[in-house]
């Protein structure tokens, strides 16, 4: 590793420190004010340049470390970009046997941001402290990930816009511990939710007759086999959206439904919710399968003699697209260090936020998943918390990709 055994044993030992204070005060999206305060503190204490904090509002923050060569030629000095979420969930942590449990009821650092961030203000240590090297090394720290808030809000903000690309991580458990998973194109699938608004007509209880509940149509919508959940299979059969990587399903699930109140006896309701989770490779892909869904609702809700009134999109995520030539030197560097790595054949089943650096930045993206160890518990679990063994691994990875990235043009 690029800092000496006993500087790296000492810096070890640190970052598993804020690791574990991270991890027993979480805080989820939009409020991650107290983990930007900790890695501030952190980072500034180490010397490093935190050149942008409350990004465009938010909690992100953005710390560079530029290398002390210079080019003898006029050129612009190249930089990179290296994300790390910081926000928790909503969840209750029912880790067993851990110190640094979660002091915050109800939530829980259960997608491992809390290390991602850990690596990343490690790797920027490492930079600094190593800084043989030419250009400018961009650092962010993004808030509500899980929201699909997070990078936008970044993005629009005045942060630094790399000249060399960016990179994101994410641990994957139940893979070898220090795995590198990578592939060219699509790597996470685009998704969507929608809430979709159902109304029909309210009566007294006593006269069902009079009135028209949504609870039929929703009811029947997601039944096994209904014209909704027939619907994916059937825009694949049709061409309406191509076959997808290693036949992945389009999907249209359901994940909440709702009619009247728990307390209204008296009511035959008038409305009801439906939110349904829709899932493609592609984003255009996904865009027709809303489209096709909103129809089939509509259709449904007028055959009940309801009326659909509103469709509402939340937590909208593009899909993960990664350029080739960020997908090399990420091979390269786990090369370098003798990492495990596997060319996936098909993206993650799940979405990030980072799509919107791939598609704001011009100078190309890659994410790329790091093994969490084939006996951690799965992400968004009660019993999850992110395998310290793994900061050791990825702080050189990181190093190795900054230093590959700032030579690459």
């Amino acid at each position: 590793m690029a800092i000496q055994e006993t500087q790296n044993m000492s810096m070890t030992s640190q970052l598993r420190q804020l690791r574990h204070r991270l991890h027993s005060n979480p805080f989820a999206a939009n409020n991650e004010g107290f983990t930007a305060a900790c890695l501030y503190n952190f980072l500034r204490a180490a010397g490093i340049n935190v050149t942008h904090t409350q990004v465009n509002g938010g909690h992100g923050m953005v710390a560079c470390v530029t290398g002390k060569r210079i080019s003898p030629f006029p050129k612009v000095p190249p930089s990179v970009l290296l994300r790390a979420d910081m926000d928790a969930l909503p969840l209750h942590e029912e880790t067993p046997n851990i110190p640094h449990i979660s002091q915050i009821d109800g939530f829980h650092h259960a997608c491992g941001h809390d290390g991602h961030s850990t690596m990343l203000a490690g790797a920027l240590i490492d930079l600094h402290t190593n800084n043989d090297f030419e250009g400018t090394v961009i650092g962010v720290f993004q808030p509500a990930e899980e929201t699909g808030e997070g990078a936008l809000q970044m993005l629009n903000g005045d942060i630094p816009i790399p000249t060399n690309g960016c990179f994101g991580l994410h641990n994957i458990p139940g893979e070898e511990l220090g795995k590198i998973l990578i592939r060219e194109g699509v790597v996470a699938r685009a998704s969507a939710g929608a809430s979709f608004t159902i109304t029909g007509q309210t009566s007294h209880a006593s006269e069902p007759w009079l009135g028209i509940s949504p609870a039929n149509t929703i009811g029947s919508l997601v039944l096994h086999n209904s014209p909704l959940m027939q619907l994916p299979q059937q825009l694949l059969d049709n061409g309406s959206i191509p076959k997808q990587i290693k036949n992945a399903p389009v999907l249209a699930t359901p994940v909440h439904l709702s009619v009247g109140s728990p307390g209204d006896f008296g009511i035959l309701p008038g409305t009801g919710k439906l939110n349904v989770t829709l899932r493609a490779d592609q984003t255009k892909e996904l865009d027709i399968l809303k489209k096709a869904v909103y129809a089939v609702i509509q259709k449904e809700a007028k055959a009940s003699k309801c009326e659909l009134t509103d469709m509402t999109i939340i937590e909208p995520f593009p899909a993960v697209v990664n350029d080739s030539a960020q997908v090399a030197i990420v091979k390269e560097a786990g090369k370098d260090l003798s990492y495990e790595l596997e060319t996936m054949e098909k993206p993650f089943p799940w979405s990030e936020d980072f799509a919107h650096y791939g598609e704001r930045i011009g100078s190309g993206a890659a994410l790329f998943g790091i093994g969490a160890g084939t006996d951690c518990p799965p992400l968004h679990s009660k019993n999850y918390d992110f395998p310290d063994a793994l900061i050791e691994i990825v702080v050189p990875l990181w190093v190795k990709i900054a230093k590959k990235a700032l030579k690459s043009t």
